[in-house]
């Protein structure tokens, strides 16, 4: 259903003024004329910079990435539910996400939002293995993932940095009585 319909629907004006700002040629403009006078974190629009040069600019080339994020997500909040809590609980929470309407506006969207929620729910997935979950894992590669799904909150939305900051301080607890009883 995110990628039902994405090249139909006209580009919301948020859209349009995240797609006006990647125009410049140069980097440094970017920065300064287009990143610095919109308030948001970097990250979304340094990817769009980018994603638009090599994809170009149709609304379908556009909103393609938000959509797979989105999709991502399901899995993700399965994984997650089921893990901090059981198995009804990551199937419902799963079944939300890919159903609920706004879930899906959300993700159809080329703003921050479906990246931000994907940045959340990454981080949450690699705090969860990293010390939350006793499986034989790669730890050096989803440290690297943990660094880099952190990084994405703090870059995508405001939001999505206090998000982690929350889950970070209430998961501080479980991870100190863990170190204890170790």
């Amino acid at each position: 259903m995110r990628f039902y319909n994405l090249s139909e629907m006209s580009l919301m004006n948020d859209e349009l003024s995240a797609l006006m700002r990647t125009r410049f040629d140069n980097f440094h403009d970017l920065i300064y004329k287009g990143i610095a006078t919109e308030g948001h974190p970097a990250g979304v629009q340094l990817f769009l910079f980018v994603w638009v040069k090599v994809f170009g600019d149709s609304a379908f080339a556009l909103r393609f990435p938000f959509a797979v994020a989105g999709t991502l997500c399901i899995p993700l909040i399965y994984f997650v539910g089921t893990r901090w809590f059981n198995k009804t609980t990551g199937l419902f929470a799963a079944l939300s996400f890919a159903l609920l309407q706004f879930t899906i506006l959300y993700s159809q969207l080329a703003r921050m939002y479906a990246a931000g929620m994907f940045a959340v729910l990454l981080f949450c997935f690699c705090l969860t293995l990293l010390f939350l979950s006793s499986e034989k894992i790669n730890r050096n590669l989803w440290r690297v993932v943990y660094v880099l799904s952190a990084a994405g909150c703090l870059y995508t939305h405001y939001f999505a940095a206090l998000v982690m900051i929350i889950i970070m301080v209430c998961a501080l607890p479980v991870l100190i009585y863990r170190q204890k009883s170790i």
